[in-house]
């Protein structure tokens, strides 16, 4: 069974200054985990994403509440119908992901692929969904015909392989383009791993450990 916790922060130019910045150094690297049975399922993601405004860190789905109820206020919209039309919009955002294998997993510039009794996690950057600065370095498939990323320049390499009961975390970060005001936004991207035999997840999994492999890709986003 494996798990999946998917973190981020997300901030734009208007939180970039050093105080902001000292604020995003506290920021945890793991959070409590829902309780989770694996009945079923051979695979979780769990979702945790927040966003950094000027008075604090909220959660992305407090944000979007924010953002619908003003935007909707802006439109003329009556309150009665806002309160109405926002929990719908929220209903599904942010909810536990379950998978019936690993290769069903889509998450951003990761994979999973098992290997005898271990779990491969493998780390890539993709012209297409990633963001910059771009990540150079080894490809593990520059020979393989048949990968996506044959010839291609670019990191795609093992960040660990996990034996049951062992716990793994990937940091990263990158630069984006908002498609509809061309302004840039930022993003610090963390996903802890545990793989288990257990048929269930204690809820502190992953704070009251320490993670037995750590990789890392962060770069300076200008």
């Amino acid at each position: 069974m494996l798990i999946v916790q998917d973190i981020s922060l997300t901030w734009t130019k208007e939180t970039r200054g050093a105080a902001f910045a000292k604020k995003r150094a506290t920021f945890p690297m793991a959070y409590p985990c829902p309780k989770i049975f694996f009945e079923n399922k051979s695979a979780v993601v769990i979702p945790v994403h927040f966003v950094q405004e000027k008075h604090g860190i909220v959660s992305r789905k407090e944000h979007l509440k924010q953002v619908l109820q003003k935007s909707l206020t802006e439109k003329g919209v009556p309150q009665a119908e806002i309160c109405k039309i926002i929990p719908k919009q929220l209903f599904l955002f942010g909810n536990l992901q379950s998978f019936s294998s690993v290769q069903e997993i889509s998450l951003q510039n990761v994979s999973f692929a098992f290997e005898e009794n271990k779990l491969q996690v493998c780390f890539f950057w993709n012209r297409q969904t990633s963001g910059k600065p771009f990540r150079r370095g080894h490809n593990k498939d520059w020979c393989n015909v048949n990968s996506l990323f044959y010839q291609q320049d670019c990191v795609n390499e093992t960040a660990f392989c996990l034996q049951p009961e062992q716990y793994g975390r990937i940091v990263w970060n990158e630069r984006k383009t908002d498609v509809d005001t061309g302004g840039w936004y930022y993003l610090f991207h963390i996903y802890n791993i545990f793989l288990t035999k257990k048929s269930f997840c204690p809820q502190n999994i992953f704070e009251k450990n320490k993670p037995d492999f750590v990789y890392q890709q962060l770069a300076d986003l200008f």
